[in-house]
């Protein structure tokens, strides 16, 4: 991993780090506005025709641990292992205060570390 790559992702895999809170994943939040309504199922696949061609979009983050030395990097992993339920998800939230409340919650989640380290989230008809 980079430098960088490193600080985004230490925070899910140092035990000392994640307990003492002294601070979370780095998340990097896009908002998409659409004209009409997208399924959830279309969307999925769309990433994963689209997105799935950079190696970066179907790797997970793994730890070697050489003597007393952890190395991270990224391992790719077949399209076909990646469950594009737990990725993409259709959200609830319809207005933008509820979207913030939300949003604002995000690097607090616990990610799945045998996935890769970005997710989804749709929002239909929002006000």
């Amino acid at each position: 991993l980079s430098k960088t790559d490193f600080v985004f992702a230490i925070p899910s895999f140092d035990k000392d780090v994640l307990d003492k809170g002294l601070f979370s994943p780095a998340f990097i939040i896009a908002n998409l506005y659409l004209d009409g309504r997208m399924q959830v199922d279309v969307l999925r696949n769309l990433i994963k025709e689209r997105l799935f061609k950079i190696a970066r979009f179907r790797s997970r983050i793994v730890v070697d641990k050489v003597g007393k030395v952890e190395k991270y990097r990224f391992e790719e992993l077949l399209p076909e292992s990646i469950d594009m339920n737990m990725l993409v998800v259709e959200r609830p939230e319809r207005t933008a205060e509820e979207w913030k409340k939300f949003s604002s919650q995000i690097g607090h989640m616990k990610l799945d570390p045998n996935m890769p380290r970005w997710r989804a989230y749709l929002l239909n008809n929002m006000e």
